[in-house]
Parts: structure tokens; sequence; C-alpha cells
């Protein structure tokens, strides 16, 4: 008599098999998806940097062209590995420049420059903005006009009217001493000074500010020359500067309120990151 053996053990299925293998493809496709996106962003990441890398060294080559004394600049004095956007601007003093069918723009050394760099590589963009001044004029003023031994003391509180060159060591301008203030010569403020309300300052010649300085609410000052600010100013609520030659500006500007202004009749040059547009709403002559 022969014995049957059964198995309650089940196999897979052709259904079960085909869902699985589904399944497994789902996961393969959405993995490859991924790294291939990540491949794409690395690539991406990879590009923009270069293109900031490339973009600065074309800014560096270009300063050293202008501060060298070119009468131009060259935009394509070696091979580049992206082109050079229609938005890019640039500005020689009061003048709009446009590149050239050479890859060149030629330029007033003695001007300031001001470049609106725009740069764009295989879809990646990137643009910086940047100012150089020439400091020929500036060492002109100090050379002709500032020595320190041409300078006399001078204190608001004991007179308002000054003659020749005078330097003056407070710290503030009060209303509590003279409220209208001539200097007929250049002014030297070499701690800076914070002139407080109300006050009118005239200067026929230069004014030299070596700190931060502060002109508070109605203040007028007229500067016959140039002005020299080495550190931070502050413009508070109706304050206004008119300075009638070149401006030259070692920190930052900064209104306080909405209405302190500055009219310069000459150049205004900056030696930090900004440049005049960045003060759109200081910058205005009446």
């Amino acid at each position: 008599m022969k014995l049957r053996h059964f198995s309650t053990q089940k196999g897979m299925t052709l259904v079960e098999l085909l869902a699985a293998l589904s399944l497994f493809a789902v996961l393969i496709a959405l993995s490859s998806t991924v790294i291939i996106q990540m491949i794409n962003s690395e690539e991406k990441t990879s590009e923009n940097i270069s293109l900031k890398q490339d973009t600065n060294v074309l800014i560096s080559d270009l300063r050293n062209q202008y501060n060298s004394g070119e009468s131009k600049l060259c935009f394509n004095k070696d091979k580049k590995s992206f082109t050079i956007s229609n938005d890019t601007t640039i500005h020689n003093g009061q003048d709009i420049l446009t590149i050239n069918k050479n890859g060149c723009v030629d330029i007033n050394n003695d001007k300031s420059v001001e470049i609106y760099l725009a740069t764009e590589n295989k879809g990646q963009q990137f643009s910086l903005k940047t100012t150089w001044a020439n400091k020929k004029e500036y060492k002109v003023i100090l050379e002709d006009d500032f020595n320190e031994e041409d300078f006399q003391d001078g204190n608001t509180q004991e007179q308002g009217e000054f003659n020749g060159n005078t330097k003056f060591e407070q710290d503030s301008i009060k209303k509590n001493g003279y409220t209208s203030i001539i200097v007929n010569g250049s002014a030297w403020f070499p701690n800076g000074v914070d002139i407080k309300q109300d006050i009118s300052l005239t200067i026929t010649k230069n004014l030299y500010m070596d700190e931060e300085s502060a002109l508070f609410n109605s203040v007028m000052v007229d500067i016959g020359k140039d002005a020299t600010f080495k550190s931070d100013l502050t413009l508070k609520n109706k304050s206004v500067i008119t300075i009638n030659g070149d401006a030259y500006f070692y920190g930052d500007i900064i209104q306080n309120g909405n209405s302190g202004s500055i009219c310069v009749k000459g150049e205004s040059f900056f030696y930090t990151d900004k440049t005049i547009n960045d003060y759109n709403r200081i910058f205005k002559c009446n």
C-alpha cells in the first residue's frame, strides 16, 4: 500500500512574481531619478562656482588695466569660458560707455569707473558691481593744501569766523556756541564732529573729516572746494551738505530719517564696496 504525502507549502504565483518585479522596477526608476538629479545639481553648483571665479578674475584684470593707467579696458584679453551679458553697464565719470566689437571700451583714466558686470554660461548667471577711482586728484589736494603745520587751532565755542586753514579738535559743534560758522580756508576735524541742530557751517576751501561724523536736524554745510570723509557719515532730517568740488568717501553714508542729502557739484569717489547708485536717496542737488 502506497502512502501519499501532501505539502502545505505554496510557491509564488505568476501574478505575485510580476507584482514584485514591477515594484522593484519602480524603486530602480525612482533611485535613478534621484541619482541623476544629484549629479545635475552638483554639475550646476560646480558651473556656478566656476562662473563666479572666472568673473572675479576678469574684474581683477580690468582693475589692473585701470590702475596701470590704460586708456581703454579690454574684456577679452584672455579666452573666456563664459559670455558677457547685454545687461553689463559701464560708467566713466558721468559718461555711459559701450563695449566695442573688439571687446574693449575707451575710458578717461582720470575719472572714476563704475562697472556692473553680468556674465552667463550654460544657463548659469552671475553679476557683480564695482567702482574704481583714480587717486591722482586726491594726492594733489594733499600735496597742495593739506599740511598740518598750515592749520591753526580753532574752537567754535569761542568765535564764529576763522581766517586761514583751521583745525578743530572739538568733537561737536553745539548751539550754545556760535550757530553760524565761517572758515575762510580749509577745515580739518581730526576727531570727526557731531554738528548739532540748526547749525550752519561755511568752508571756502576743503573739508577733512578723519573720524565718524554726524549732521543733526537742519544742519547746513557748504564747502567751496573738495571734501574728504575718512569714516562713516550720518545725516539726519533736513541736514544738507553742498560740495562744490569733488568728494571722497572712505566709509558708509547713513541716512537717519528720510530727508538728509548731499549735493556734489564735481565727482564722487567711493573707497568701499558701495557706489553712488547705492545712495540714490541721498545724493541730489536741488
